[in-house]
């Protein structure tokens, strides 16, 4: 009861700068008070944003390059570069050091895009079903293929392969460095799409997920079948892999599956609230704990190796919108689709058998930027970003600005 009521002292500070301000905070704002937040200049912002400065966090800066929602993102290994995909069929890449565009598609109608290794590299799948390969410092490099009605993909840790999954079940695996097509199966018969692709850490098995609730694992050698992981019992909600690439977890109705993706082995499965509509499985950067968000009012927060509850944050009703992490998982920032979006305090939680809707924890609203209508939120591998994605396109940039 101590600790709790030393957090909720603490952040009841926070939630005042955070919300309705002190006076220091109101001054620094000052500043600022006639400036459109899509006008406001970039301030450099390389700061891990943590508890204790979360008073300091406000505008650092607008990413304001599409006329549609902003559909997808995606930020590069090392966190300097931040892609961004909008319903106005642009795809725009940021240099997040001074907030300006570097490489900009215009009717690209890009629907997948992920980073590779070296931060300039990037693969992308488009609505036309065109594979491409391209580099920011070499725009006219463009290596491009043409396939079949796709519906999920994966490359492999090593970036050898690019496997793309296929709305009739089948799978199309191509070198990654050429494009070549290498290999063609169908995975999973009766017309039902590939939903999800992963490989494991080490390259060797490939991952297939069904639209009929399957889950099948593939030798990455002979690209013949190992095992089928998972039966059809219960309709599949979701799947998702953690950041280090060794567990997948799929979410049905009202329980979580746990895999170790090197073994393919059931690790465990564990009680989950009743979603009927799953929005988001999201992961800590260490892969430890997984916040899961839908058409409830809480976001819950689960252990992944003990299979408990962590917290359950309320107040989401049914229009959730998202949810990410900080870097040192301390914190957690959640969004509410169309409003604003909440930081939570999540310093010396630790999963036990207490009922977690019991826990109450420290929250502040984020509202540096007033008029935004919440649609997603991310925040950058290195802890110093904040970015609430508006329905309209402008992707607001939270900070704690450098002096």
């Amino acid at each position: 009861m101590q600790r709790i009521t030393l957090l909720l002292m603490i952040w009841v500070v926070m939630l005042a700068a955070c919300g309705d301000g002190d006076d220091e905070k109101k001054n620094s704002q000052q500043r600022f008070e006639n400036v459109n937040p899509l006008s406001l200049p970039w301030q450099a912002s390389s700061t891990a944003i943590t508890p204790e400065n979360a008073a300091q966090l406000q505008q650092v800066g607008v990413l304001n390059g599409h006329q549609g929602t902003v559909f997808r993102t995606a930020f590069s290994p090392n966190g300097q570069r931040y892609a961004t995909l909008g319903g106005d069929e642009q795809m725009v890449v940021w240099n997040l050091a001074g907030g300006r565009a570097v490489f900009t598609l215009p009717d690209s109608e890009i629907r997948l895009l992920k980073f590779l290794s070296d931060g300039e590299t990037f693969v992308t799948l488009d609505s036309q079903n065109n594979l491409a390969k391209r580099n920011l410092l070499d725009e006219d490099n463009v290596q491009q293929i043409q396939l079949q009605g796709y519906s999920s993909w994966a490359i492999s840790p090593d970036e050898q392969w690019v496997a793309v999954g296929a709305i009739d079940g089948s799978v199309r695996i191509y070198r990654l460095d050429t494009l070549e097509p290498v290999s063609e199966w169908s995975a999973h018969q009766g017309g039902f799409a590939i939903l999800s692709l992963y490989f494991s850490p080490n390259g060797n098995v490939l991952y297939t997920v069904g639209g009929e609730g399957r889950i099948r694992t593939w030798n990455t050698l002979t690209w013949e079948i190992i095992a089928e992981v998972e039966g059809n019992e219960f309709r599949l909600l979701q799947t998702a892999i953690t950041p280090d690439g060794k567990t997948l977890v799929a979410a049905r109705a009202e329980q979580l599956s746990v895999f170790d993706l090197d073994s393919s082995r059931l690790v465990s499965q564990f009680t989950i609230p009743p979603f009927n509509s799953l929005s988001a499985i999201e992961f800590s950067q260490d892969s430890q704990w997984v916040a899961l968000g839908g058409d409830i009012d809480s976001v819950t927060i689960f252990d992944l190796a003990s299979g408990n509850m962590v917290v359950a944050l309320p107040g989401h009703g049914r229009v959730f919108a998202d949810v990410a992490f900080s870097a040192d998982r301390q914190m957690v920032v959640t969004g509410i689709s169309g409003g604003i979006a909440i930081l939570w305090d999540l310093r010396g939680l630790a999963p036990s058998s207490a009922p977690p809707q019991q826990i109450q924890v420290p929250q502040a609203q984020l509202r540096q930027v007033p008029t935004i209508q919440l649609h997603q939120v991310d925040w950058s591998p290195d802890g110093s970003k904040i970015m609430l994605i508006d329905r309209q396109g402008p992707v607001f940039v939270l900070g704690i600005p450098e002096k």
